[in-house]
């Protein structure tokens, strides 16, 4: 890909998260709200019991998976464009992307599989 479509994507991808942070931080806002009201009967937000009632909901669990490869593809982008900024040489750099690629790969799979394991665990649960 050309470095304008990549930069591209990288903008793009640093909206989407935007938007998605948003909804994540109304979801664990609304926790807090609710927790006031006494709507909901856990006392601490980060408590396991807590993760799982946030698990159940749907619209939290899908908001993590875009999250997560937003995260992965924005930050890793942005180290790989200091890179290349401080180091000049075409077959470092290549091979720097390569690295790069697969850390954000390795990233995206190990977060995805601790959502949806999370996300099984809370649907199966009896909380």
């Amino acid at each position: 890909m050309s470095e304008k479509t990549l930069w591209t994507f990288h903008m793009l991808a640093g909206l989407v998260m935007i938007l998605c942070l948003g909804i994540h931080l109304f979801l664990n806002g609304l926790d807090y709200i609710l927790l006031k009201l006494g709507l909901i009967n856990y006392s601490d937000p980060t408590s396991w019991q807590a993760i799982i009632i946030k698990g159940k909901n749907i619209l939290y669990t899908l908001n993590l998976i875009i999250l997560v490869p937003l995260v992965a593809f924005h930050g890793l982008r942005g180290l790989r464009n200091i890179l290349v900024e401080v180091i000049k040489n075409a077959n470092v750099n290549r091979i720097i992307s390569y690295i790069l690629v697969v850390i954000g790969i390795f990233l995206t799979v190990f977060g995805w599989w601790v959502i949806i394991k999370t996300f099984a665990i809370a649907t199966l649960s009896s909380i």
